[in-house]
């Protein structure tokens, strides 16, 4: 039983490989073969025509300068629909489109979007027709929403990447996801 899943074992880590890159050379132990970090030729180190150069510190005398500076601009963000695809957990295995790794990372893939399709085309429909039947009218706020069809229906959104953030919105009765541009 145990050589099966070694052998599986093995060929898993043969397919998808450890992330390593085959042309990359390794350190010598011989100082006469290392070339030193310190040497650097002059086309690295030497400024581009019209590159700003670094700020010269201020003096005392000359006083520092005051300027008003325009508040900090917020991030720009843009809504989608949330569907399948939003969701954090999967979006690794994007990476893995053909070949052997597709071969594995598909099924993986196909998984984490079912669960996806489950929650926004299935379970959030279904509760927001059973709100509608019962209340007359859609949720009218973001806390009606999470309170009401969310955590009423014990639903378990997918988790969003860190800058992400669900949004409901009453107009078109949907519920978004706001992110970065």
């Amino acid at each position: 039983m145990r050589v099966p899943w070694c052998l599986t074992l093995l060929s898993l880590a043969l397919f998808v490989g450890c992330n390593v890159n085959v042309g990359t050379t390794e350190p010598t132990d011989s100082p006469a073969d290392a070339t030193s970090p310190d040497e650097v030729t002059p086309e690295e180190v030497a400024p581009e025509e019209g590159a700003p150069t670094e700020p010269e510190p201020e003096t005392p005398e000359e006083g520092p300068e005051t300027t008003v500076s325009d508040p900090p601009e917020e991030p720009k963000t843009e809504r989608v629909k949330a569907d399948v695809g939003v969701g954090k957990k999967g979006r690794s295995l994007d990476q893995y489109d053909g070949g052997t790794q597709g071969v594995i990372a598909g099924p993986a893939k196909a998984y984490f979007g079912f669960r996806e399709k489950a929650v926004f085309q299935i379970q959030i429909p279904q509760a927001m027709q059973y709100f509608k039947g019962a209340e007359g009218r859609a949720p009218k706020s973001h806390e009606e929403f999470m309170s009401k069809i969310i955590e009423a229906n014990n639903i378990k959104l997918p988790e969003l990447n860190p800058r992400q953030k669900y949004i409901y919105d009453p107009e078109k009765e949907e519920l978004m996801v706001q992110r970065p541009r």
